[in-house]
């Protein structure tokens, strides 16, 4: 094999190692650390009224999904409460028509009793109405890109804290396959296994998140595809080395006529 066909199989070889690093680095992997309370349900939602990630401030917390949805909970615990929840256009939102993008709402005071409200759009995207301010749980499910495993979000102000809780064996950090943005400034697992990221002070987010699996699916596939990749360029060669051979050989033969 001479040089100039070396190199672009040594041109291949790199590229491959390349990706294999980059796929097999990066993933977040929490420290086993989980929360000491155990999550109650109202309908649909998840209550997490004394998680230990901010017993005190208002937390905002996304539950995600693989399907094309996905649960925003906020939680408010300090001040007089709040009287309206914005839902800022980002991301997918940016091309929604109207509230329909928002549903399943559901406000509880501290009490646990029902507040009225109403949605409202405004020129940055919906608001939640509340007849009175409140504090207690304001929850709903937006629509996200069923095809995209993302979020993109810009918190309301009132968020002290905000708490982004990947799907089961789901994982995040990934430069290809999908990272958190910024970089959080915690992270744990539930208590039902799930990573969960958590920011303080931030007003925009952004996740991308993916099955635990996926890494090592995709490296079988390329370590498939370069073993082919690799078969093919060896018979190209060895048929190449063939033909020279016998071109040798008529070459001499011709000769030895003369």
């Amino acid at each position: 094999m001479t040089q100039k066909q070396l190199k672009p199989l040594i041109f291949i070889v790199l590229i491959a190692v390349l990706l294999l690093v980059l796929l097999y680095f990066g993933a977040y992997q929490p420290p086993d650390k989980k929360p000491a309370n155990t999550s109650l349900l109202t309908g649909k939602y998840e209550l997490n009224m004394t998680a230990p990630y901010n017993a005190t401030g208002n937390t905002t917390i996304y539950y995600l999904t693989a399907e094309d949805t996905y649960s925003v909970i906020n939680h408010i615990r300090r001040g007089d409460g709040v009287s309206s929840v914005p839902i800022y256009r980002s991301g997918f939102l940016q091309m929604s028509t109207g509230p329909e993008f928002v549903t399943d709402i559901l406000v509880l005071d501290e009490n646990n009793e029902s507040v009225n409200y109403t949605v409202v759009s405004w020129q940055q995207g919906f608001k939640i109405e509340l007849d009175n301010a409140t504090r207690g749980m304001i929850a709903y499910t937006m629509k996200k890109d069923p095809t995209l495993n993302q979020l993109e979000v810009t918190h309301p102000d009132f968020t002290d804290t905000a708490v982004v809780i990947l799907p089961y064996n789901h994982t995040t950090g990934n430069m290809l396959l999908g990272i958190a943005s910024p970089e959080p400034d915690d992270i744990m697992y539930d208590e039902n296994g799930r990573i969960m990221l958590i920011w303080g002070g931030e007003d925009h987010i952004r996740v991308g998140y993916y099955h635990e699996s996926t890494p090592a699916r995709i490296l079988l596939l390329m370590v498939t595809t370069f073993t082919v990749i690799l078969a093919v360029i060896f018979v190209h060669l060895h048929r190449v080395k063939r033909l020279r051979e016998i071109r040798m050989h008529l070459e001499q033969s011709i000769s030895k006529e003369k």
